[in-house]
């Protein structure tokens, strides 16, 4: 039900954004607004598209999901969210146009949604990624549902596939692509899809030729229900992929670099990398476990957030502008011949103390690799440890709170990693510099610490007061995040008086400056 709040936010209280308009007499009760104060963004700006050039294709994912389904079959059980995979919205959300009852639309996360009670929609899910489009109702006239707003060409080659499944009874319904082309856009030009009246047993791949408008410009295209002069009750349509493609797209090459850069055994977390392809030949990288599905995204390394187990194959293939992925590259894993439940004490004398425990059959020399992250000096240092050893000490490390990163390696094998954070002993004072005074008011610049938490200021030793956000007590100190920028400004109250000024970490490291 969240997502009728994002319609009337878009396309105002009557969820149709050729109706952009306040309307007091829609019954939004049941998502806790009202149409009597709000137009919708469809109102006063008008719809854009990133859709041009030859190729185009959806799968209708919002970028989550209750599963994730891959070409109709679950290949991920798991809840997941990830914005990076997200298809491209649909343009207009809805605009429905009819002569009769308009059928209701809305995406279908599947069985384990709760879709509300506004829908009467059988649950199928996803084709592709975490939802479908679903459109439903009392079926007595063409529907002619917009989607997206385009600038894609049409040449010899161009074919539009779609992929399908109709749940409810065979009746004499049509269900068509149209189109609507740059030199006619008023015109809906329908391209009608065989036998789509028929009840399906699953998921239809349908491919329709696209030739004979060859040289026109696709401005917008969307899906037509047809009654065919009968009403149709309890009609269901559901619509898992669309593709436009001339074929001009090849597929990618399988993705090379690919490589394991950080495993914590302890919490199943993985960091993955490989070499990052040009964005006009990959469009997105799918990531697999063992067959299951991991994620997407388009960048040179993805975070694993749990593995589902600890010893397999993971494949990584990159997927083209048509959505065709490549052959995976492979990489396979076992952290169950690397050690475990690592541990390192810090100390403040520059000391860290690392325990793990060794796997089975532990072969080979440890080798213990430290290297400070985030950090414009990186600091690296490697200890060694006997064969069998479960505990090793590092000595003359730095004691400034930076983030680690440590590696351990037994033998031949993969290296495992641990993070954490150094013993922080050390502070440097706030800079006088950053001070401004003008006539008898001082300004003070944030600090420039990155780990700084509090800041103090005291005239002749008593600590002035500071207002936050969203209260209205005042503190006697700056906290990093929460105080108004406008109370960095203030008078002493005499101009005689002491002022100095306490920088505090997040470890309690203070250092103080004084400005008069």
């Amino acid at each position: 039900m969240t997502f009728i709040r994002d319609r009337v936010w878009w396309s105002g209280p009557n969820q149709n954004p050729v109706r952009a308009q306040r309307n007091p007499s829609v019954d939004l009760s049941d998502v806790k607004a009202s149409g009597a104060n709000w137009d919708g963004i469809a109102a006063y700006i008008a719809e854009r598209s990133v859709i041009r050039g030859s190729h185009f294709n959806t799968s209708f994912n919002t970028g989550h999901g209750l599963q994730y389904v891959v070409n109709g079959v679950v290949s991920n059980p798991k809840e997941w969210s990830n914005i990076n995979i997200q298809d491209i919205p649909v343009t207009w959300q809805w605009w429905l146009d009819t002569k009769g009852k308009p059928l209701s639309v809305d995406y279908d996360y599947g069985p384990n949604y709760t879709k509300g009670t506004r829908f009467t929609y059988q649950p199928v899910g996803a084709y592709q990624g975490g939802s479908s489009l679903v459109v439903n109702g009392e079926l007595n006239s063409d529907n002619f549902l917009r989607l997206y707003k385009t600038d894609l060409s049409v040449n010899q080659n161009s074919n539009l596939s779609i992929t399908y499944n109709k749940p409810s009874s065979d009746d004499s319904s049509v269900l068509s692509i149209g189109l609507m082309f740059k030199d006619n856009p008023g015109q809906v030009v329908k391209v009608s899809i065989p036998n789509s009246g028929k009840q399906t047993t699953g998921w239809v791949s349908r491919n329709l030729d696209l030739s004979p408008y060859q040289g026109k410009t696709i401005a917008a295209f969307g899906l037509s229900f047809d009654n065919t002069n009968k009403t149709i009750k309890n009609y269901q349509m559901n619509i898992g992929q669309i593709k436009i493609t001339d074929g001009s797209a090849r597929k990618p090459a399988a993705p090379t670099g690919f490589k394991i850069t950080k495993a914590l055994t302890d919490t199943n977390e993985m960091l993955v990398a490989w070499d990052l392809e040009d964005y006009s030949k990959v469009k997105q990288y799918n990531l697999y476990e063992n067959g299951s599905y991991i994620g997407g995204i388009y960048d040179s390394t993805y975070y694993i957030k749990s593995l589902n187990h600890k010893s397999c194959e993971l494949m990584l293939t990159a997927v083209g502008a048509d959505g065709t992925e490549s052959e995976p590259a492979r990489l396979s894993y076992d952290l169950n011949a690397a050690v475990s439940h690592i541990k390192v004490e810090t100390k403040e004398n520059g000391e860290a103390t690392v325990t793990w425990k060794n796997p089975s059959k532990a072969d080979g020399t440890v080798k213990l690799t430290l290297i400070t992250d985030y950090t414009d000096t990186v600091f690296h240092k490697t200890i060694m440890a006997d064969n069998g050893a479960e505990t090793a000490t590092f000595t003359d490390l730095p004691t400034n709170g930076d983030r680690y990163t440590l590696r351990i390696v037994t033998g031949d094998h993969e290296p495992v990693a641990y993070t954490g954070h150094l013993a922080d002993t050390m502070i440097e004072p706030y800079a006088k510099e950053n001070v401004t005074v003008t006539g008898s008011t001082y300004t003070l610049a944030l600090p420039t610490l990155k780990d700084w938490h509090y800041l103090y200021v005291y005239e002749n030793d008593v600590p002035k007061l500071f207002g936050v956000t969203y209260v209205s007590k005042k503190f006697p100190y700056i906290v990093r995040g929460r105080t108004k920028l406008s109370e960095l400004t203030f008078t002493p109250t005499s101009r005689t008086s002491s002022l100095k000024i306490v920088l505090e970490d997040y470890a309690g490291n203070q250092a103080t400056t004084y400005v008069r």
